[in-house]
């Protein structure tokens, strides 16, 4: 698996060498199809956070929250929006660092609800 996509100024190293440890040991242990969704997915926030002058680590749930709301308005299936949200949260453990996806904000986004596309 390549480097999950990552903005971020300067990533402590004690951080990025967890997540290049985590990613290592992905490569031997996930599935082909797990690995390309974690890259596509790492790769539209990434660039989201580029375009927002955000950084994907650490990502606050605000930020958090405002990518899967775009994902949402752009049209993306509630699937997508899961997988990347998922993702997102992987990429945060892996680092060591606080899971964004966890907060209330990125729960409407994620959780069951009437608004759910059929896609």
């Amino acid at each position: 698996m390549n480097q999950l996509a990552t903005y971020a100024p300067a990533l402590p190293a004690e951080t990025a060498g967890r997540l290049q440890a985590w990613a290592a040991e992905a490569r031997e242990a996930l599935a082909e199809n797990t690995q390309r969704a974690y890259r596509i997915d790492s790769a539209a926030f990434a660039t989201w956070c580029q375009s927002q002058g955000l950084a994907t680590l650490p990502a606050s749930p605000e930020a958090v929250a405002a990518f899967l709301r775009a994902e949402s308005e752009a049209g993306k299936a509630v699937a997508t929006i899961r997988r990347r949200a998922a993702t997102l949260a992987r990429m945060h453990k892996a680092a060591g660092l606080a899971n964004p996806c966890e907060h209330e904000l990125c729960l409407l986004y994620t959780s069951p609800s009437p608004r759910d596309r059929t896609r």
